[in-house]
């Protein structure tokens, strides 16, 4: 699962933050480990104003290396997760609700203020405890 706000850092070569994210990158587009979990309304919206992602997000979608949850799902999950979060301050609800969907293994996020909220066990089924990749200090969670 890969916040929005990290697109550029993952998948733009001349973003100058790239290298810190490149392992991830070719996790998920050379050696094709990983899958691209994304969806809900939030998510959707948030994509649609990364508007050079769109293309790249429908070509691995093609090869199986990006995969669309629903909707409605997603949406559920999320206001699931507002109930349970009670705080005002956080506002990436979305992205704890497509982890528990997709049950997505890996959150890259360099949103540090979210990460208390990412670790929460509350939010995730007992199964499901997802680790942050935010940059080559985090890259061993990829093996």
């Amino acid at each position: 699962m890969v916040d929005t706000d990290n697109l550029s850092k993952v998948f733009d070569k001349n973003n100058k933050e790239h290298g810190e994210y490149e392992p991830l990158h070719k996790s998920i587009i050379e050696q094709r480990r990983s899958v691209i979990m994304y969806g809900g309304t939030k998510y959707t919206n948030e994509l649609k104003r990364a508007r050079k992602f769109l293309k790249l997000f429908g070509e691995l979608r093609k090869i199986g290396m990006a995969l669309m949850l629903d909707a409605q799902s997603i949406d559920n999950e999320e206001r699931r997760i507002i109930r349970l979060a009670n705080d005002h301050k956080f506002n990436d609800h979305h992205i704890i609700a497509i982890v528990v969907i997709g049950r997505c293994n890996i959150i890259c996020s360099s949103d540090t203020d979210a990460y208390n909220h990412y670790k929460k066990r509350l939010y995730y089924p007992k199964h499901l405890r997802p680790k942050i990749y935010n940059g080559l200090a985090s890259r061993g969670i990829l093996n």
